[in-house]
C-alpha cells in the first residue's frame, strides 16, 4: 500500500472538477512508475478511469465523489 501513498504525494494539483482531477508530477514522466501507479488506482473501489501522460508528466483519475473524498 505504501506504493499507492506515495504516489498519491503530488507535487502539483492542476486541476480538480466533481468527478475529475488532473495532476500534474515529475513522477510521471517515469514509465515505470506510471504503469505500477496506474495498476494501483485502478485497483481502487472508486476509481473508474485514469490516464497517465508520460510525456507531460500528468494525470487525469475520473472517479465516484460518493465512495472517494477528494
Amino acid at each position: 500500500m505504501s506504493g499507492v501513498v506515495s504516489w498519491l504525494y503530488m507535487k502539483y494539483y492542476i486541476h480538480y472538477v466533481p468527478g475529475r482531477m488532473r495532476i500534474e508530477s515529475p513522477m510521471l514522466h517515469d514509465s515505470l512508475k506510471t504503469k505500477e501507479s496506474e495498476t494501483l488506482m485502478k485497483g481502487l473501489d472508486g476509481i473508474s478511469a485514469i490516464e497517465i501522460h508520460a510525456d507531460t508528466g500528468s494525470a487525469i483519475i475520473h472517479f465516484d465523489e460518493k465512495k472517494i473524498n477528494c
